[in-house]
């Protein structure tokens, strides 16, 4: 069974980055979630999609499209795929100073309700996670060292709690348990690697 280390990042985007790429981690995924912010925004703006950076390798593109056909599929969302961000755009900050492949994903709309109450939810949380850990084995079968980013929270130069849910949530403490979960998971993985060996 391959081995997987997983390292949960904090702190401000580019410190997260750097201190991959310090500890040779082989792929950084930072979880967001999608919100309609205003009434001029389309209710059909729901979807599953997945940025990378504006300097995205082609393997930071295949990572994202896996993740994103996943998540369409296991959530029912049409796949929006893979959305590469311009320099200094919304994003771009999140993954450009990675040495490794990067991708952020935007898994749902929290400003849609059911969506809201499906990413609070144990079943929903767990399910997003395992689309982590499934998008990470497919790409990386023999193992790999995997750092994982909770969009918004955590960061130290501001208190940013990202978007608000449709249920009175907010999209950086729901990230935040979503990457918790993925995290639990790998360790999981690794532990059975290490009984296995």
């Amino acid at each position: 069974m391959a081995k997987y280390r997983v390292t949960v990042f904090t702190g401000d985007y580019i410190v997260r980055q750097l201190t991959a790429n310090r500890e040779r981690c082989d792929v950084y995924i930072e979880q967001h979630f999608d919100a309609k912010l205003n009434d001029r925004e389309s209710d059909a703006d729901n979807y599953c999609s997945v940025l990378v950076a504006h300097n995205a390798s082609p393997r930071s593109k295949a990572i994202a499209k896996t993740y994103a056909a996943k998540c369409a599929k296991a959530t029912g969302l049409p796949n929006a795929g893979v959305r590469q961000v311009a320099y200094g755009k919304h994003g771009d900050g999140n993954m450009r100073h990675t040495m490794m492949p990067a991708v952020l994903l935007e898994s749902l709309f929290i400003s849609d309700m059911s969506q809201a109450e499906f990413a609070s939810s144990e079943a929903g949380q767990e399910m997003l996670a395992q689309l982590i850990v499934d998008t990470v084995v497919e790409h990386f079968p023999d193992g790999c060292h995997v750092a994982l980013s909770a969009g918004h929270r955590g960061q130290t130069s501001k208190n940013d709690p990202g978007a608000p849910a449709a249920n009175g949530r907010w999209e950086g403490d729901l990230a935040v348990q979503v990457v918790a979960k993925a995290a639990a998971l790998f360790r999981k993985l690794d532990t059975e690697a290490v009984a296995n060996a």
